[in-house]
């Protein structure tokens, strides 16, 4: 499926083409037929920047994802080996317990538990070392106390990383479709021009029925929120996807509050970079919010995300 930035690409090759052969001088406004060629090309320049910066963003997710598995793993098998080592009274039974009521379900609960499993851990071979005579320091695996540390240190480190290419990625978008509003703009603006340059019936004229003038812009792609999290006292953080939104001009953010409200009354402009909006009024509501992308065609929304507010 082409993307709304290649409809206007084909058709400015189609104006540059026609212009060229018949009136290369021909100006519409301020408009001249090299800088608008350069736009033109500069369409393929801007998507390729943007495609690389996608690419940049997904490494950087790789590897914030493959650092967080690393950690959950050793968080899981640390409580394992330790409770196939002890005695059944041991008391550190019991912290183990209170380790495995951290589940690490999500990145916070991971480091979460990545820093409980530390604290015991060296606790552990604080009190090995302190055996007559000393006793190795604990190890899974291969893997010492060093590595599950130095995994979580590095873990604030990767998920900045991804945040730092997501912002790179909204600007390469953004710069695509600016550009392609303005290739659009005067791609129409240049015919118009033409059409009253030109009397009905010189070859000018009908090299018009070279340019495809269709409707060529197809619905936007749906832009999913990525997370909705609650910040008391009342306020919610969301993020969204650093892909979807293909063939949108614009985005908003809408809400509703169940209960209270029947349909998504309320709305803000969606910041693609992530933002904080305040709700009033909703304790211990249930809040659903859904991302919509616009354009001249119609809107597409993404899929529902809800939050409890306390």
């Amino acid at each position: 499926m082409s993307e709304s930035w290649e409809y206007g690409y084909h058709r400015g090759q189609q104006t540059n083409g026609v212009c060229i052969t018949f009136a290369p001088n021909f100006m519409w406004g301020e408009v001249t037929l090299a800088g608008h060629m350069a736009d033109v090309t500069g369409l393929q320049t801007k998507a390729n920047e943007r495609d690389v910066q996608q690419d940049a963003v997904d490494v950087a997710r790789l590897l914030r994802d493959a650092n967080l598995r690393s950690m959950e793993d050793l968080c899981i098998r640390f409580p394992r080996k330790l409770e196939g080592e002890l005695t059944p009274n041991d008391p550190l039974h019991k912290e183990i317990g209170d380790l495995r009521d951290i589940n690490p379900d999500s990145p916070d609960n991971t480091a979460a538990r990545a820093r409980r499993t530390i604290s015991l851990w060296k606790r552990i071979n604080a009190m090995r070392a302190a055996q007559v005579p000393p006793v190795a320091a604990f190890q899974v695996g291969a893997s010492v106390v060093g590595d599950l540390e130095t995994a979580l240190n590095n873990q604030n480190t990767l998920l900045q990383n991804v945040e730092n290419e997501r912002g790179k990625l909204t600007q390469k978008r953004e710069a695509l479709r600016l550009l392609a509003v303005k290739v659009d703009e005067n791609n129409k603006r240049w015919y118009a021009a033409w059409e009253g340059e030109f009397p009905a019936g010189s070859p000018e004229r009908n090299a018009l029925s070279q340019i495809n003038t269709g409707s060529q812009t197809p619905l936007p792609d749906a832009l999913e929120i990525n997370t909705a999290v609650m910040q008391p006292p009342a306020q919610v953080v969301l993020t969204y996807a650093a892909d979807g939104g293909e063939h949108a001009t614009s985005f908003k953010l809408k809400w509703k509050i169940e209960t209270v409200d029947t349909d998504f009354v309320h709305e803000a402009v969606l910041n693609l970079a992530g933002q904080t909006v305040t709700i009033a009024n909703a304790a211990g509501k249930t809040v659903s919010f859904k991302a919509v992308a616009i354009n001249s065609t119609g809107s597409t929304d993404s899929a529902v995300k809800t939050v409890v507010m306390p």
